[in-house]
C-alpha cells in the first residue's frame, strides 16, 4: 500500500527543517584534491574533508563547541584551525593530522582569543593575532610548525584588534587587517622576519575610509583589496608595495559595494563579488586582458571563494534562498558549477520552499527602504495572513537572498515576514550605513514602524496579527518597537538583544571601545541620548506578550542584558517567556539548542498570533 503524498497545505515538520545541515569555509588542498569544510553534519560544527569532484565525506574531528576558522598545512597533512568553548569567542589555535588524530591546542591559554589566517604557501608556518599581551590590543604571531618556534612579527600599540590577512607568495610578508571600528580601517605590510615595531602602513587616510580584505598579486608585488577611501561604495582597489608613498589604484567602480576579492596564484585572474540588491554576483578579471565579465552563475550568494594553486579551479560556498549553503567547484575560465556538498537533507521537497519579493516604501522623513517580503507557497491576497516584522542584527548587516531556516519554517506554518534594510544598513552605501551611527532606536525604528505599516497595507497580512522577531541588534530593535510603539505588535520575540546601552557598552570586550563608542555612544559624553534609547528605561510600557531567548556565556550582549528586562516584567506580572541556554554564547550553535529555539519561537507567534 502506498503512503499518502502529504497536502501541499500541509506545514512542513521542524525536523525537515532541521535535518537541514549547515556548511562554510571551504579550502582545497594543496594539490587539489580534496576540499577541508566545517559542517555539523554530525549535528555539532567539526572538520570535514571531501574530493574535490564530489564524493563520500571524511570526518576529521569530533568536538562539541564550533570551529571559526581552518586551513591546511604541512603540505596538507595536518590541519590547523580554532575553536571557541561553549560559546565564549576565546577561540583557541589547534592542530590536527588530516587523516584525523587527537588535536594539539597550539596556544593553550583558555583567557585569549586568537584570530587565525592559516598557513604559509609552504604550509609551515601559521599566523593569527591574539589578545594574551593586553586584553584589550590583538598583536600578529607566527609560528613554526616543524620547530615549534613561535614569535610575535606586529604589534598592536592602541585599544583595537589587528588580524592577518593574506600571506605573501614567498611567506615572508604579511599582510594584516587594522581595524578601528566600522568605518575606519588600514592594512598594514609587515615582515615575519624583522621586529614586531618595524611595518609599513600602505593605506594612510586621514577622516574615516574602511579598507578590508586584503591579498597579494602572485607575484607579491602589489596588495588588492576592498576600499571605500573618497568614495560612497566599496570598491575593489590595488596598492603597489615598493613604493615609498604607495598610491591607491581603482581596479573595479561601481555602484555597488563589493564584497569579497580574491588573487589567482597564477597571477591571470582577479576574482571579486558585487552586493547587487542582497545578492553576491561572482565575477571574472582577467589581469593580462582587462576582460571583466560575470561568472554566469544562479543567483544567491557566494562567499569564501579559494583558488587552487595551479589557479585553474575554484571553490566556494554557494547558497540562494530556497538552498541551503553548499561548497561548490568550478574550472576556470569556463568550466561548468559541481555541487560538491549536499545539505538538504531532511525530505523537503524545494518547490515547497519560497524565495522573497524585493520591495520597497518609504520611512516618514521620505528615506527610501528596501526589503525582502517572504509569502508563503500558495498565499491568497485576502489580507489574512499572520506577519513577522525583522529587524537583522549588526545593525551594520544587511537581509541577503540567503537561506534562512527561521524564515522557511515560519512560513510553512502560514506566516509572511517583512526583512527591510533599515537606515544603517550595510550594501547601501558608506552614508547610508553612517545613519545609525550614534543614533540607534532613532531613524532606523521609525522605518521599522513603517515597515510595520508596510505590511498591515501590503493587502496580505491582518492588520490586527503583527509579530516582531529580533536577535542580537534585532533584538535591541524589538525592545524599542515594544516599548515605544505599546500595543503595535500583538507578539514579540527577541533573542540576546541589549536592553540597557550603558551596561551593554560596558559589557562588551575591551579591543571593541574606540568602535563600540562610535557605532553606539559614548557613557559619559552621549549620557542623554542613550538614557533616552534604553528600552530597560520605558519597560513600564510594554503590552505585548515577550519571549526572550539568551545564551548564558554571551561575550557580545551579556546575560545580564536580557535578565533586566525579564525580571522588571515578571515583578508587573506582564506575560514574558525566557530561555536560557547555558552552553550557548551570541548565537546557537548545537543542535537541541536550535531545535528549542526554533519550535518555542514558532508556537509563541501560533499561541498570540
Amino acid at each position: 500500500m502506498k503512503k499518502p503524498k502529504a497536502s501541499a497545505s500541509e506545514p512542513l515538520s521542524l525536523e525537515q527543517f532541521l535535518a537541514i545541515r549547515r556548511t562554510f569555509m571551504p579550502r582545497l588542498s594543496p594539490d587539489g584534491k580534496r576540499i577541508l569544510f566545517v559542517s555539523n553534519i554530525g549535528g555539532s560544527y567539526n572538520l570535514w574533508t571531501v574530493p574535490s569532484d564530489g564524493g563520500w565525506p571524511t570526518q576529521i574531528t569530533a568536538q562539541d563547541d564550533f570551529i571559526m576558522a581552518a586551513d591546511w598545512a604541512l603540505g596538507g597533512s595536518h590541519i590547523v584551525y580554532t575553536a571557541d568553548f561553549q560559546g565564549n569567542e576565546n577561540t583557541q589555535v589547534y592542530l590536527v593530522p588530516s587523516s584525523g588524530g587527537r588535536p594539539e591546542n597550539l596556544t593553550g591559554n583558555p583567557e585569549v582569543q586568537c584570530f587565525l589566517l592559516g598557513a604559509s604557501p609552504s604550509g609551515r608556518q601559521i599566523a593569527w593575532s591574539d589578545n594574551r599581551r593586553e586584553k584589550d590590543k590583538f598583536d600578529t604571531y607566527v609560528r613554526d610548525l616543524k620547530t615549534g618556534a613561535e614569535k610575535m612579527v606586529l604589534r598592536r600599540d592602541r585599544v583595537g584588534i589587528d588580524a592577518p590577512s593574506d600571506w605573501s607568495p614567498d611567506g615572508s610578508r604579511l599582510l594584516v587587517y587594522r581595524d578601528d571600528h566600522n568605518l575606519n580601517s588600514n592594512i598594514i605590510l609587515t615582515s615575519v622576519r624583522t621586529p614586531p615595531e618595524d611595518f609599513k602602513d600602505i593605506t594612510p587616510h586621514t577622516g574615516d575610509a574602511h579598507y578590508f580584505d586584503a591579498c597579494f598579486s602572485a607575484d607579491g608585488k602589489r596588495a588588492f583589496m576592498i576600499a571605500n577611501q573618497g568614495s560612497d561604495f566599496k570598491n575593489v582597489a590595488s596598492i603597489g608595495l615598493d613604493s615609498r608613498e604607495p598610491a591607491l589604484e581603482w581596479t573595479v567602480r561601481a555602484r555597488h559595494d563589493a564584497a569579497f576579492v580574491q588573487a589567482s596564484p597564477d597571477g591571470r585572474s582577479l576574482c571579486y563579488g558585487l552586493n547587487v540588491r542582497g545578492s553576491i554576483v561572482p565575477r571574472m578579471l582577467d589581469l593580462k586582458t582587462g576582460k571583466d565579465a560575470p561568472l554566469g552563475l544562479r543567483k544567491g550568494i557566494y562567499t569564501s571563494l579559494h583558488f587552487s594553486r595551479d589557479g585553474r579551479k575554484i571553490a566556494y560556498l554557494y547558497q540562494g534562498p530556497t538552498m541551503p549553503a553548499d561548497v561548490w567547484t568550478m574550472r576556470i575560465p569556463s568550466g561548468k558549477p559541481v555541487q560538491v556538498t549536499h545539505s538538504m537533507a531532511g525530505g523537503i521537497d524545494q518547490k515547497r520552499l519560497a524565495a522573497p519579493r524585493e520591495i520597497s516604501y518609504e520611512s516618514p522623513d521620505g528615506l527610501k527602504i528596501h526589503g525582502l517580503f517572504y509569502l508563503p507557497r500558495g498565499a491568497r491576497k485576502n489580507a489574512s495572513l499572520p506577519a513577522i516584522l525583522y529587524p537583522h542584527g549588526g545593525p551594520n548587516a544587511q537581509n541577503m537572498n540567503a537561506f534562512s531556516m527561521w524564515f522557511q519554517y515560519l512560513m510553512s506554518r502560514g506566516y509572511c515576514i517583512l526583512a527591510p534594510d533599515f537606515r544603517g544598513s550595510t550594501g547601501y552605501g558608506t552614508e547610508f550605513q553612517k545613519l545609525i551611527f550614534r543614533d540607534w532606536g532613532g531613524g532606523d525604528y521609525h522605518d521599522l514602524m513603517a515597515g510595520a505599516g508596510f505590511l498591515r497595507k501590503s493587502g496580505w497580512a491582518d492588520p490586527a496579527r503583527v509579530g516582531i522577531l529580533g536577535m542580537s541588534f534585532g533584538g535591541f530593535a524589538v525592545l524599542t518597537c515594544i516599548t515605544r510603539s505599546p500595543g503595535a505588535f500583538k507578539a514579540a520575540v527577541e533573542a540576546y538583544g541589549p536592553a540597557n546601552l550603558f551596561t551593554f557598552i560596558a559589557s562588551n570586550p575591551p579591543s571593541w571601545a574606540e568602535g563600540v563608542y562610535a557605532l553606539v555612544g559614548h557613557p559619559e559624553r552621549d549620557k542623554d541620548y542613550l538614557t533616552e534609547r534604553s528600552p530597560m528605561n520605558h519597560v513600564d510600557q510594554i503590552s505585548t506578550p515577550l519571549l526572550v531567548i539568551q545564551g548564558r556565556n554571551d561575550p557580545r550582549v551579556a546575560k545580564a542584558e536580557s535578565d533586566q528586562i525579564v525580571e522588571s516584567l515578571r515583578r508587573r506580572g506582564h506575560p514574558v517567556e525566557y530561555i536560557v541556554f547555558e552552553d550557548e554564547g551570541h548565537g546557537f550553535t548545537k543542535m537541541k539548542n536550535q531545535v528549542t529555539a526554533l519550535r518555542s519561537t514558532a508556537d509563541f507567534f501560533d499561541r498570540h498570533l
